[in-house]
């Protein structure tokens, strides 16, 4: 049964590339559903977490005209640091983690970027 559960999500992350708008979308949140424990489980020697990458990049494109699917993308990531070990999540990371920047930057209008207006704002 976990074989079987895992080819499909597997076959879906193939066939989503065929998808666009609300099916693609409602695919991506699907696939960033899937317990961890379908995806790594140290004692039996599975580690699918790479062939999640994909996903989690295109959900963060995505993102940027549906944030909920991007929060989904977070809340996984967040939950993948917590339980898996660091070995399987550095070079994952390194490539998922420079496409969170786009939802750092935030553009400041003249008024907050001037130095005074923060400090009289501040020491009020």
């Amino acid at each position: 049964m976990f074989n079987r559960l895992l080819s499909f999500f597997k076959d879906l992350i193939g066939k989503s590339e065929e998808y666009q708008d609300e099916l693609l979308l409602s695919c991506i949140d699907l696939l960033l559903q899937v317990p961890l424990a379908l995806l790594y489980n140290k004692d039996i020697g599975t580690d699918n977490v790479e062939l999640w990458k994909g996903i989690m990049l295109k959900a963060l494109e995505l993102g940027h005209t549906d944030n909920s699917i991007a929060m989904t993308c977070i809340s996984m990531l967040e939950q993948w640091f917590d339980k898996l070990p660091p070995n399987t999540t550095n070079k994952l990371y390194q490539e998922i983690l420079p496409q969170l920047s786009d939802y750092l930057n935030v553009e400041l209008d003249e008024q907050s970027s001037n130095p005074d207006y923060f400090h009289q704002r501040v020491l009020k």
